[in-house]
């Protein structure tokens, strides 16, 4: 049980990495990215150099700080989910109600700006894909534990790679919307089309030797049809 000492210290924590990020990208916006030095932003906020680094290791962090934090959230979601819960469910459950969580508590005008912060600049861009790769890595892990029968397969990657393409995609869509519609109805509209099977991926059997490009593409001729007709009998 959290003490209330230990309540008030995590808020207090809280705030002062809210404070700093919010004038860190505050002065990004004002000033450009290369421009501010974390000494400047540790000076601005009122706190000590020291303080941001404990709070952000790096600056391409506090530059990620209103997009990135989502992924977090959907790990810790699904941790707390039963492990015996349908997989398909509980990776639904977890995204979408950390996105809906995203939603209510973003700072949409400071969003909005770290995500053309982030096309911008290369810097901040390659830590954001550092930041999605762990998290793969990490959900992948998490599936490895539920999915006992295929933790040597393909398969907790390839969830851990899906769940984060959504992820992107819901936050990136938000933030061409203007932040005007929610980021979890783009991650519900995603879900829909996978579960539905309306992406006609490339089909072949496992363990074949096909290596041949025109061999691949006559066996999966017929694949949006067959995409069709899975959703039809799902409907």
């Amino acid at each position: 049980m959290v003490s209330k000492a230990d309540g008030l210290r995590a808020r207090k924590m809280a705030r002062t990495r809210e404070g700093i990020a919010a004038t860190a990208l505050d002065m990004f916006a004002d000033r450009g990215y290369e421009q501010v030095t974390i000494e400047e932003i540790a000076a601005a906020a009122e706190v000590a150099p020291s303080t941001v680094y404990r709070h952000f290791v790096t600056k391409e962090q506090l530059a990620l700080h209103y997009i990135g934090g989502g992924l977090a959230g959907v790990l810790d979601r699904l941790r707390a989910i039963p492990v015996d819960a349908p997989i398909g469910d509980a990776l639904s459950e977890a995204l979408i109600g950390a996105l809906a969580r995203y939603d209510e508590t973003v700072d949409v005008p400071r969003a909005l700006a770290a995500q053309d912060l982030m096309a911008a600049n290369p810097a901040v861009r390659a830590a954001m894909h550092g930041e999605v790769a762990e998290f793969r890595r990490e959900l992948a892990e998490e599936m490895r534990h539920r999915l006992a029968g295929a933790a040597d397969t393909v398969v907790p990657a390839l969830a851990g790679a899906l769940v984060a393409a959504v992820y992107e995609l819901a936050i990136e869509a938000w933030h061409a919307a203007g932040g005007r519609t929610p980021s979890r109805q783009f991650a519900a509209e995603a879900i829909e089309v996978l579960a539905l099977g309306g992406i006609p991926l490339p089909r072949q059997d496992v363990g074949s030797a096909r290596g041949s490009l025109d061999a691949l593409l006559a066996a999966n001729a017929d694949a949006p049809a067959t995409s069709r007709h899975r959703a039809a009998n799902r409907s």
